[in-house]
Parts: structure tokens; sequence; C-alpha cells
């Protein structure tokens, strides 16, 4: 039978269960088409999903994808823990008005630890935001924090992050994460296109991995697998 499934699936399906992925991409790359796939992917799996939106990076996502014409209400179920930030995307199941690193993880791991009950994937947008306002000790803590999520055999952890925000305002954070996420996958945009391509992969067959499309082309062809 013929794969009609989109090329990032591979991605999503590649790693394994317990790892850490990280997403990372600068500021003209669109990553709401790459963080579609991934809710998608989820649900055709019957896998839960839960998105952690800090700052808002969900209503950004979720503006350029109604631009493209997708509607908002093909991903405005997912569960969603709200960290800072005024708009409501997404089914929330969870504010967290303030944003310092102590009430976060403590906030945070009671709902986390009732999610992976059941085989989940957790995307994490807009942490480089945190990590600006943060001190280089609290910055270093919350990614200590994060290393806990892995090995979970329950759960599939992905930061989206902005590199150019983090390189600006926490570079010591950006190599610490390359570090401790076991997949790292570049978004790489172009002129009118945008791919992908796997740098860092435990699964070593995805290592290498690459994949790009004109821009036009990929947003129709996500928005066509939703149907």
């Amino acid at each position: 039978m013929e794969d009609t499934s989109l090329p990032m699936y591979r991605v999503w399906e590649g790693t394994y269960w317990g790892e850490l992925g990280l997403i990372a991409f600068d500021s003209t790359a669109f990553p709401s088409l790459v963080f579609l796939t991934c809710v998608n992917w989820a649900r055709k799996n019957g896998y839960n999903i839960v998105v952690i939106d800090v700052l808002d990076t969900f209503r950004e996502y979720q503006s350029h994808l109604s631009l493209l014409g997708i509607p908002r209400d093909r991903y405005d179920n997912v569960k969603v823990i709200k960290v800072g930030g005024r708009y409501e995307v997404g089914k929330i199941i969870k504010k967290i008005s303030r944003i310092e690193e102590a009430k976060i993880e403590r906030e945070l791991t009671p709902i986390l630890v009732e999610e992976y009950s059941t085989k989940t994937v957790v995307v994490i947008l807009g942490i480089s935001k945190v990590f600006a306002l943060y001190s280089p000790k609290d910055a270093i803590s919350l990614v200590d924090y994060f290393l806990g999520f892995a090995g979970n055999e329950n759960g599939k952890t992905f930061y989206f992050v902005n590199v150019d925000l983090m390189k600006s305002a926490a570079p010591m954070v950006l190599p610490m994460m390359n570090s401790i996420c076991t997949t790292v996958v570049e978004v790489v945009k172009r002129p009118r296109r945008q791919g992908v391509r796997i740098v860092k992969a435990l699964n070593f067959s995805l290592e290498g991995f690459s994949v790009g499309k004109d821009l036009e082309n990929a947003a129709i062809e996500v928005m066509h697998d939703l149907d």
C-alpha cells in the first residue's frame, strides 16, 4: 500500500517513547506548519496530546494558520496548559499566571503526571521567551527540570525553540538543550521554501533525514491531511 502520510510523520513516529525532541527554527521560519503535523499525527494514532503554551505562542501559530486558510476548529480542541499570556487558544486545562521558574515546576508537575498515565505527546511552544526573562541560574534550573521528562515510557516531548531569541537572550541554554534532547530537528527557511533536517537522532535511522517543500504546497498538503 502506498504511504500517503506527510514526510514529517517519519520524525514523530521515529522518535522513541521517553525521548526529548528539539525543533529548532530561526525567526523567519513558519514552525506552525511543523507543529500542526505533530498534532495531526498524534490524533491519527489515538495518542493524548498536550500543548504547553508559553506567553501566547499558540496564538501566534493560530494566526499564521488562519491566514493560510486552515480552520481553527482543526486544532482548537487540543488540551492546553497556558503559562502566562492572555489569549486562549485550544482547550485550556490549566492556567499558570506567573512565569516564575519554581511556580511553573510546582504547578506543571502534577498535571503532567496525570496526563502521562496514557501515551501522551507533549509539545512546548514559546519556551525561548521564558529563558529571555530568566536569570542564568533559573534558566539552568528549568533545563534541569526538563531532563526529568526523559525516559517516561508513555511520553514524547517536543520543544519548539526560536534559536535567534535563545542565542541573543540566553546563549548558554541552547547548547544545553541540544545536549539533553535526544533528537534535534532544524527547520530551515529559504525564499518560498521551507525544509526540515534531522541533525541528531537516538534512532540512528533518522539521522540525516531531510525534506524540503515549497511553502504554498506545504500548506496545502497539511490542510489536505487534516480532512
